[in-house]
């Protein structure tokens, strides 16, 4: 989800949704493209691209699955999280995506 965040931060205009959604769709993962959207509209604050509706009962899913987790006591850590990396997305995409890459090892290295 972060990862097409990211990419349509950048290159929303580049990409041809109608395209991408039949490709998905012929791959058999048409609800999951669908799904991901979804969240990141709704964590993130994209719109669905032109022409794709929102899948109410995938953000519910969403919630329910955060919901029980608060039951848990991850739900609680899981929704601080995602408010936090929300929050950070909106303010500065680059931001967001510096923070990854220092997480990252270095290529070549290891681990």
């Amino acid at each position: 989800m972060l990862d097409i965040a990211l990419l349509r931060s950048r290159h929303d205009a580049e990409m041809d949704w109608p395209a991408l959604s039949a490709r998905f769709a012929a791959a058999g993962h048409g609800a999951v493209l669908v799904d991901t959207l979804s969240w990141a509209e709704t964590l993130f604050g994209q719109p669905m691209p032109a022409g794709m509706r929102r899948n109410d009962e995938a953000i519910a899913r969403m919630e329910r699955a955060v919901e029980v987790g608060g039951r848990t006591g991850l739900g609680t850590s899981l929704t601080w999280l995602l408010r936090d990396v929300a929050v950070a997305f909106r303010a500065d995409p680059r931001r967001l995506l510096t923070a990854i890459r220092r997480r990252m090892p270095a290529p070549g290295g290891g681990g």
